[in-house]
């Protein structure tokens, strides 16, 4: 299987052997990730069909260039989806992100932050309901840690690197 990003179209694409991986499973996969997934065309002299995962096309530019940089970089990105009205995100915002311990943590990461209510369709695209809803993401694009709540600064930065040193090990196969 293999996934490229083309960040000015707004697509990922998986390209995998059908006769090894079942696209039923993969779509579902997929979806599970809050990303939406459609099928491509077969390619003409391939066996393989491609997948394709569309990302909305108003994705915000600093959370293109931080994928794009996570991709470059080898580095994780941490998506704080929040809201002005939110109570607990300022909360999350003022003192957790701004705990020495965890700015520390966050420097060799890409933080970005996304207002739901600007970027309501990306927020859905990834399955978020409620804010806050922070995704931990590798710089594969895969989600592999979420937090859906406000969580005081030791367990965020217990989670944090945790987060940091999966990807680490994973990003390294």
């Amino acid at each position: 299987m293999k996934t490229s990003w083309n960040y000015d179209a707004d697509q990922i694409t998986i390209t995998f052997d059908a006769s090894v991986v079942q696209s039923s499973i993969l779509k579902k996969k997929i979806e599970e990730l809050g990303y939406e997934a459609k099928a491509a065309e077969k390619v003409p002299g391939k066996r393989a069909p491609t997948k394709r995962m569309s990302l909305e096309k108003s994705i915000p530019s600093d959370l293109q260039a931080a994928l794009a940089r996570a991709e470059k970089d080898n580095h994780l990105v941490v998506v704080d989806f929040w809201a002005t009205w939110c109570a607990p995100c300022i909360k999350l915002k003022k003192t957790t992100l701004q705990n020495p311990l965890v700015t520390q943590l966050l420097e060799g990461v890409e933080l970005v932050f996304v207002d739901l209510d600007q970027h309501p369709e990306l927020g859905k695209l990834w399955g978020v309901h409620s804010v806050p809803d922070v995704l931990f993401i590798d710089s594969r694009g895969r989600v592999f840690d979420r937090l859906k709540s406000y969580e005081a600064p030791g367990p965020f930065g217990k989670r944090l690197e945790a987060a940091i040193a999966e990807h680490s090990r994973t990003s390294e196969k």
